[in-house]
């Protein structure tokens, strides 16, 4: 009987503890119909309290309405009690730019689990056997990773999926013989959506070759879970022998990983900082770890970056320009002639003016620090050790061009975050020189300069 195999698939799987609250989705199709109704008949056996949440999306005119009647008539009838909203997806989906069956599914699970918290419950969902076959023929033809082949999991995380090995063959004709009435949403006639197009008519081409379709994909998608399930604990297992903190990572261990494992790992990173994840990027990141390289730089995000740098992988924020405390720092110029010390980041900034004379002398003398030294005879401004602006530009002794700051950063591989802790010294007009670079060209000594500034960094 149908319902004893919902009650096996409990206790087997664990879906719920006795005496847990339920909240179902109830769109008034016969697939949640029927959870409902299963769980109202298991309720006392499992000593459990049911609630169930509808959602009308406002696209099918009166139809929408009718659905949202139908359903809160149902629950009534069951005495179920009812969490109903109403919301424009059309108008959602337009102002996130959007499709409409992702703004539909991104609005229906943010209500459920806000009302999953506030009741303290898990989420009941219909997604069937028959569900689990489209989505993996669907993802399969986008050419999905394993994790995505083995299609909708009976749980995950306060979701579970009591109807998950059960067919919408079997769930229709027990809804038809117990006179149980159910809604059938005319959407779902559309061939204009992929997934009703692979239910209507790749899958009876499929059954037509052979009629132990459904229960030969149900072996399958069980062993290939088996499978996933085994590679994402070796996974989880290499990415904790890899962590060193909550954004930095060891190169060496992760080079070595076989490349199944190694993906789940960068496919794990980047959703711990709900970044997106797709082949290119996740291709990207596996190159760059597998061939050791250096100075290695990907967005993963408009709010984070992923780098190599010193057998390290590291996870970065952009901290945007607005909530940066801006740092600028005025040269005393009569200071300057005995010496002003800067201390900046770990880092030790010199700046004093010397006779032209004692540059040899200093050149052997720091040698085996940053020692650099310009024309301060052409500086006739107040000089500033400051932070990087937008717009910022520098003609760097030796390269022959003018370049934006932006320009060279991008360049050299330099992170946005570690853009603005690279100190620059300028002029209120000029950039006088950049740090890890060089003097601007517009500095260097010539055969007039009398007085330099050195600028020597420890």
């Amino acid at each position: 009987m149908i319902i004893n195999k919902i009650r096996q698939n409990i206790i087997e799987k664990e879906l719920f503890k006795d005496k847990s609250n339920i909240i179902i989705a109830l769109s008034g199709g016969s697939d949640s119909i029927f959870l409902t109704h299963a769980l109202n008949l298991l309720k006392s056996e499992f000593k459990i309290n049911i609630y169930a949440f509808h959602l009308n999306h406002l696209l099918r005119g009166d139809e929408s309405f009718q659905n949202e009647s139908f359903v809160s008539k149902f629950c009534k009838k069951n005495k179920i009690h009812l969490y109903s909203f109403r919301k424009d997806i059309s108008k959602i989906a337009l102002e996130n730019k959007i499709g409409l069956e992702e703004a539909g599914r991104n609005i229906r699970y943010d209500i459920l689990n806000r009302l999953s918290q506030k009741l303290s419950s898990k989420i009941a969902t219909g997604h069937n056997l028959s569900d689990r076959i489209e989505t993996f023929i669907f993802n399969s033809i986008r050419g999905s990773s394993l994790s995505g082949l083995c299609s909708i999991p009976i749980k995950r995380e306060n979701i579970i999926r009591p109807l998950y090995n059960i067919s919408k063959q079997q769930i229709d004709s027990y809804c038809d013989k117990h006179h149980i009435p159910y809604i059938i949403d005319s959407s779902n006639l559309s061939k204009k959506y992929t997934r009703n197009k692979i239910r209507l008519d790749v899958i009876p081409i499929l059954k037509e070759i052979n009629p132990e379709t459904e229960k030969n994909f149900s072996n399958l998608l069980n062993i290939i879970s088996q499978d996933n399930d085994f590679l994402n604990k070796l996974a989880v297992e290499s990415l904790e022998k890899s962590r060193i903190n909550e954004n930095i990572y060891n190169l060496k261990i992760l080079s070595t990983l076989p490349s199944p494992i190694l993906l789940r790992v960068i496919s794990s990173i980047l959703k711990s900082y709900n970044v997106s994840v797709d082949y290119k990027k996740i291709d990207s990141i596996k190159y760059a770890i597998k061939n050791n390289l250096d100075k290695f730089k990907l967005n993963i995000s408009k709010e984070k970056y992923i780098y190599i740098s010193e057998n390290f992988i590291n996870i970065e924020t952009i901290i945007p320009k607005k909530n940066l405390d801006f740092f600028s720092f005025k040269l005393d110029k009569n200071q300057l002639l005995k010496g002003q010390k800067i201390d900046f980041l770990q880092s030790i900034y010199f700046f004093r003016v010397i006779p032209r004379k004692m540059i040899p002398y200093l050149k052997k003398k720091y040698k085996k620090v940053c020692f650099f030294y310009l024309d301060y005879d052409k500086i006739v401004e107040d000089l500033y050790f400051r932070q990087w602006i937008y717009g910022d530009k520098i003609s760097i002794l030796g390269r022959g061009c003018t370049k934006s700051l932006k320009k060279i950063f991008n360049e050299n591989k330099i992170i946005p975050y570690d853009r603005f802790n690279i100190p620059i010294l300028s002029t209120t007009e000029k950039i006088v020189w950049l740090d890890r670079f060089n003097i601007s060209s517009d500095f260097q000594l010539d055969e007039y300069t009398k007085f330099c500034l050195i600028i020597i960094k420890y």
